[in-house]
Order: structure tokens, then sequence, then C-alpha cells
């Protein structure tokens, strides 16, 4: 039963990613409501019991971590705040109790949680918990967004010197990925095509 459910599973998540992607980069044929049935359902079958037979979603116990990748944005691109919210909440929870399992990525999967709750406090209006959350983004990923997420808030807030300093040090963090990522693929020419 349990290894039925897991093709199930990968074979969702595989066509719901799928979906995901070509929701930003298709002919919009795909509705982003059904997108988010999908990802519900995989929620719904998987309950963080069951072990996976496609290695890259097995990223802890169960689909929580491939699902929380996606599904907390869609509920904000639709509105959904609350919703958004009480996962990214039960997912923190969740990588927390699961960070010694991989701790290379938990900065990684654990800073874009953050991140996404700040976005979702922003976005409700509730600027001094966006804040917090955006600034437990930053002390554990690399990534400059949450940056951009202070900013927003500083500014709303009145507080331009604040909002400035941010802007600053997300350029500065986006300029840094930028080089770590050339070092690694190397230089582009003008056509976009490595060197």
């Amino acid at each position: 039963m349990t290894e039925s459910i897991n093709a199930l599973l990968d074979q969702l998540i595989d066509t719901a990613i799928g979906d995901y992607i070509a929701l930003d980069h298709g002919p919009g044929e795909i509705d982003i409501r059904t997108l988010i049935s999908k990802f519900e359902t995989i929620l719904a079958l998987d309950q963080g019991q069951t072990r996976h037979t496609n290695s890259y979603y097995d990223l802890s116990d169960g689909c929580i971590d491939t699902v929380s990748t996606f599904l907390p944005e869609l509920y904000l691109r639709t509105g959904q705040f609350s919703k958004a919210e009480a996962l990214l909440k039960k997912v923190i929870i969740h990588v927390e109790k699961n960070k010694d399992k991989d701790p290379c990525l938990y900065g990684i999967y654990q800073g874009g949680n953050y991140y996404e709750l700040g976005m979702t406090f922003y976005l409700t209006g509730r600027f001094d918990e966006a804040i917090k959350h955006f600034s437990d983004s930053i002390r554990l990923s690399e990534d400059f967004h949450p940056y951009l997420g202070l900013a927003l808030c500083f500014r709303k807030k009145r507080m331009y010197g604040e909002a400035r300093s941010n802007i600053q040090s997300a350029r500065l963090h986006k300029a840094m990925w930028e080089y770590k990522i050339n070092k690694i693929t190397g230089p582009e020419d003008k056509e976009g095509e490595a060197k």
C-alpha cells in the first residue's frame, strides 16, 4: 500500500511542479486554483508519513518540504494569506525539528520559509512581524530578497534611512550572489553564452 501511495505522490508531485513552472513560463493554460488543489491533495495524501521513491523529493519526512516550496507562494498570489501563514508556521516547525537530517540545506530552506512568512505579514500590513521574519531569513541564508522585504516594511513605517540601508544591503548581497554564480558557471558574453 505504501509503495503505491509513494508512486502516486511522486506522479502528483511531478505533475504539480511541471504545472507550477508552466504557470509563469507557459501559454497561460494553467489555472492557479487547480494547481493549489493539486498541492493540497499531495499534503492530504502524504500527512508527512511516507518516504518517496524519487530521492529528489525526499528532502525530509514526507512531502512537506516539496509542497512548502510552492504552495505558500500560490496562496499569496491568490490572496489566501491565512492559509499561507498557517502552512508556513507548520513548515518552520517541521524544518526546525528535522534540521539535523540535512544541515547543509537547513539555512536555505528555513531562510526561504521565514522570507515567505515575512511577505505574508507584509502583505497583510503586519510590518513589525514581517521585519522579524525577514531578519530571521537574513540570519539563515545569503539571499538578497529579505533585505528588499525589510526595505518595503521600513518604507511603510516611514523609516526611510532604514529602508535605504536595506536596499544597499540587497544590492550588495545580489552582487555577491551573482559573483558566486559566475565563479561556478563562468562569465557570460553579450549574447548570454559562457566564454
